[in-house]
């Protein structure tokens, strides 16, 4: 079974740490397996839904002020109702804005990466540059596991109606 994916990293590289997102996902730009598509944005928007909608799995990544270092993952799940503004979206919404509107429920998980410093700069802190080696290799796997149908529960994929949501 040939399944897609889609790693989504975003973030503002001119923000120090806040960049750590973009270079990760540039960085598996090459060594995907297969139908895996790899994109970098500013910041998620309401336009991904349909992005999302056209994968079997996807994985967000961001940089993260706080948890776990070097990286944390988190599965998101679709909002019962989708809020956003013309400045932020969160994922959750996305999910259900897909689901609404394409009638696809996604399976999503998130890749915090840590960060420790995001003030107007080009490059990584130290930390978060050790925390963006380690979070390369964890994402790797990741999408191994997620290419293999690992972590998903039945249905995912199909529409559910109202009473699924909580």
């Amino acid at each position: 079974m040939s399944r897609r994916g889609l790693v989504l990293g975003y973030g503002n590289p001119g923000r120090g740490d806040d960049g750590l997102a973009v270079r990760l996902v540039e960085t598996l730009l090459d060594g995907v397996p297969e139908g895996v598509d790899v994109e970098a944005a500013f910041q998620p928007g309401i336009e991904h839904a349909a992005t999302v909608a056209e994968h079997d799995w996807v994985l967000f990544v961001d940089a993260a002020a706080e948890g776990r270092a070097p990286c944390d993952v988190r599965r998101v799940e679709p909002l019962p109702k989708a809020a956003f503004s013309t400045h932020v979206v969160d994922l959750g919404s996305i999910l259900a804005i897909a689901e609404e509107s394409f009638g696809r429920r996604t399976p999503a998980w998130l890749l915090a990466v840590r960060g420790y410093d995001f003030a107007m700069a080009e490059e990584l802190s130290e930390g978060a540059a050790r925390n963006l080696d380690a979070s390369i290799t964890c994402a790797r796997e990741l999408i191994e596991r997620l290419q293999q149908g690992e972590g998903e529960r039945d249905g995912d994929n199909k529409k559910s109606d109202a009473s699924d949501h909580r």
